[in-house]
C-alpha cells in the first residue's frame, strides 16, 4: 500500500511539474510570439525541483502559495521586458525563469531547516529582499519612465549619490509607480510572515537526505542558469566598474608608455581650452535654429571668421561617465583598445610638455572612482567648486563662478585647460540665477531648460572673453557630453533612448594668431562643419589641434582636423555601438 502511495505521489509530482513547465512555456511563448521548446530542459528541471519539494511540507498549499506569489512577482517583470524590447534574448529570459524557480525553492528549503522563529524571520527577510528589489525597481522604473531597468541605468545609479537619486525620483517618479511599489511591498511582507511559519513533515523518513539532494540540485541548476536576463544587469554594471578600477590601476604604466610612444616634440605652444557642457540639446539653441532666442552670444560670434559650428555632432552615449570615459581617452567606439590601456588626454598632453588644469563645477559621484575622476586628479592644477563632494548634487555656485578658477590659474606658455560645467543638468531651475528666468509658456519643464540654455550661453561667452585675453591663447573647443530629451520628458536615460538625447552642440573659437598660422587646419575644419562626428573622437581631435603625435595611439582617420578624416556616415554609432547614426538621419 505504501509503495502504491509513493508511486502515485511520484506520478502526481511529474504531472504537476509538467503542467508548471508547460504553463511557463506558454507564458513566454505568448510574450515572445514564438513557440519555445528547445534548450528549456533546465526550466523543466526547476519545475520538478520546486514541485517535488512541496511534498516535504505539512501545509503544502501554503508552500505553493508562497512559491506562486514569489514567482509571479519575479516573472511579472518579463512583461516589462517584452513591452519595451524586441525579445531577442529569449535564452536569457528562459534561464531567468529557471533561476528564479530554483532560488525560491532554495529559500523555502533552507528557511524551513531552522528551528527558531526569530532566525526564520531574519533569514526570510534577507532572502525576500532580492524579490522585493527586482519587482519594485523594475515596475517602479517602468511606470515612471516607460523603460526597462538596464545595466546602464544601474551603473548610473551606482555612480550617483543619494541626493542625485532623490532629485531624479522627484522629477520622474509617478503616482502609479509609487502605488505599485507599495502593493508589491505589502505582498512581500505577507510572504515574509507566511514563509517564516512554514515547516516540514518532521516524521518523514529520508527527509534530511531528500532536502540535501534537492538543495544540491537547486544549486547546480541555479549555477547553470546564472547567466540570465536580470542577474546580467548587475553583472554587466559590475564589469564596467572593474574596468574603471583597472583604468586607475594602469595609470602609472600608461604614463610611461606614452612617453615612449611620443613621436616628436613638435606639440604646439599656447593655451588650449576644452569646455565640457552637460545635458545640452542643440535643438533648444537658437544658433541651431530653435525658435526661442536662447543663444544670443553664439549667434553673434558665429558671424565672425574665427568661430566654427558643427551641425552633425552626436554623443557616443547618453550618460556622462560612459561619454567622457571615451571622449577623454584613446578608447572609442571604432577601435578595439582595452580601456585600461587607453591613455587619457591629460596623460598625452603632459607627456608632450603641457601644463594641465581641470576646473569643475561638477560633483564627484559617490564613492566610485570613474575614469573621469582618475583623469581629473592627474591635472597639475585643479579647482573643484562643489565642496560637498559625494554628498549632494546641488552646486554651491552657478557655473559663472568658474571665472574665479580661471583667474587663479598659473599660466604657462604651453597649457591645456579643461573646464567641466554643470550646464543644463536637471533640476534645471537650479542651474541659473533668477535674472535668467526669461521664458514662460505652457510647458514649465521646457521653460526652465531653455532658461538654463540661455545662462549657459552667457557663461561660455564670459569664459571665452576671459581666456582669449590670455597671452598665448589658441582656441576654445566646446562640446556637450550628451543631450536631454526635454520635449519627451525622458531626461537622458539610455534605457528609454530617443535620438534627441544624442543631439549635442559642438563649436570652436580660434584666436586670430591661430587662424592665420594654422590656416590649412582651420580651413579643413570649416569644410567639415556638416560632417558626422561622435564625441568619443574628441581625443583625436584635440591631439590634432595640439599637434601631438603618439605612435599606435593617434588615429588620423578619427581626427576631424585633418583631410583624411573618415566621414563615411555608415560607420558612425552611439550607445557604444548599439545604434547607428544613419538611422537618425534617415
Amino acid at each position: 500500500m505504501m509503495e502504491n502511495d509513493c508511486r502515485k505521489k511520484i506520478l502526481r509530482c511529474i504531472l504537476e511539474s509538467a503542467l508548471v513547465y508547460l504553463g511557463l512555456l506558454a507564458f513566454i511563448s505568448i510574450l515572445s510570439q514564438s513557440i519555445l521548446y528547445r534548450h528549456t530542459e533546465k526550466l523543466f528541471a526547476s519545475a520538478v525541483l520546486i514541485m517535488s519539494a512541496s511534498y516535504m511540507y505539512k501545509n503544502r498549499k501554503r508552500y505553493l502559495a508562497i512559491c506562486g506569489t514569489a514567482e509571479f512577482l519575479l516573472l511579472s517583470v518579463l512583461l516589462i521586458y517584452y513591452f519595451v524590447n524586441d525579445g531577442s534574448q529569449t535564452s536569457l529570459v528562459v534561464d531567468y525563469m529557471s533561476f528564479s524557480l530554483n532560488a525560491i525553492c532554495l529559500v523555502t528549503l533552507i528557511n524551513s531547516l531552522l528551528n527558531y522563529k526569530l532566525s526564520k524571520q531574519i533569514l526570510a527577510g534577507l532572502c525576500l529582499l532580492p524579490v522585493l528589489t527586482v519587482a519594485v525597481v523594475s515596475w517602479g522604473y517602468y511606470l515612471s519612465t516607460g523603460a526597462w531597468f538596464a545595466s546602464d541605468t544601474l551603473l548610473a545609479v551606482m555612480q550617483s549619490n543619494f541626493n542625485e537619486s532623490k532629485e531624479y525620483l522627484s522629477d520622474y517618479l509617478s503616482a502609479t509607480g509609487l502605488a505599485v511599489g507599495i502593493v508589491i511591498l505589502l505582498a512581500v511582507i505577507k510572504l515574509w510572515w507566511t514563509l517564516s511559519s512554514l515547516n516540514f513533515f518532521r516524521e518523514q523518513r529520508w527527509l534530511k537526505i531528500w532536502v540535501a539532494l534537492t538543495v544540491l540540485a537547486c544549486l547546480i541548476v541555479g549555477y547553470k542558469t546564472r547567466n540570465n536576463l536580470v542577474v546580467n544587469i548587475v553583472r554587466d554594471a559590475r564589469s564596467n566598474l572593474q574596468k574603471y578600477d583597472a583604468f586607475q590601476a594602469m595609470q602609472a604604466k600608461r604614463k610611461e608608455q606614452v612617453k615612449i610612444a611620443l613621436q616628436d616634440d613638435n606639440a604646439a605652444n599656447g593655451i588650449f581650452v576644452l569646455v565640457i557642457g552637460e545635458s545640452q540639446n542643440k535643438e533648444h539653441m537658437s544658433v541651431y535654429g530653435y525658435n526661442r532666442k536662447t543663444t544670443p552670444w553664439l549667434e553673434e560670434v558665429f558671424r565672425q571668421d574665427n568661430f566654427l559650428k558643427f551641425t552633425n555632432a552626436y554623443s557616443c552615449h547618453t550618460h556622462t561617465v560612459p561619454v567622457l570615459t571615451y571622449a577623454l581617452t584613446a578608447k572609442n567606439q571604432y577601435n578595439e583598445l582595452q580601456l585600461e590601456h587607453a591613455i587619457s588626454l591629460l596623460e598625452a598632453a603632459e607627456a608632450a610638455g603641457y601644463e594641465t588644469a581641470w576646473l569643475s563645477n561638477q560633483v564627484k559621484y559617490s564613492a566610485w572612482d570613474t575614469p573621469i575622476t582618475v583623469i581629473a586628479r592627474e591635472a597639475n592644477q585643479q579647482s573643484w567648486l562643489n565642496h560637498n563632494i559625494g554628498e549632494t548634487t546641488a552646486t554651491n555656485f552657478y557655473d559663472l563662478k568658474l571665472l574665479d578658477s580661471i583667474n587663479n590659474l598659473k599660466i604657462t606658455d604651453k597649457m591645456l585647460v579643461v573646464i567641466h560645467l554643470m550646464g543644463n543638468h536637471s533640476t534645471y531651475e537650479e542651474r541659473y540665477p533668477q535674472a535668467f528666468e526669461k521664458f514662460s509658456g505652457n510647458n514649465k519643464g521646457v521653460d526652465k531648460y531653455d532658461n538654463s540654455i540661455l545662462y549657459n550661453d552667457y557663461v561660455v561667452s564670459q569664459i571665452y572673453e576671459q581666456v582669449q585675453k590670455l597671452q598665448g591663447f589658441k582656441c576654445l573647443i566646446y562640446f556637450a557630453d550628451h543631450a536631454e530629451a526635454v520635449e519627451e520628458k525622458l531626461g537622458h536615460d539610455s534605457g528609454r533612448f530617443v535620438w534627441s538625447m544624442t543631439h549635442i552642440p559642438m563649436y570652436i573659437g580660434f584666436s586670430e594668431a591661430f587662424r592665420q598660422k594654422d590656416a590649412a587646419m582651420v580651413n579643413t575644419l570649416r569644410n567639415s562643419q556638416d560632417k558626422e562626428f561622435t564625441n568619443d573622437l574628441i581625443f583625436n581631435m584635440m591631439l590634432g589641434l595640439m599637434n601631438i603625435k603618439i605612435q599606435d595611439i593617434y588615429e588620423q582617420e578619427n581626427d576631424i582636423t585633418r583631410a583624411y578624416y573618415n566621414d563615411d556616415i555608415r560607420r558612425f554609432k552611439t550607445l557604444y555601438g548599439k545604434k547607428l547614426v544613419r538611422e537618425d538621419l534617415q
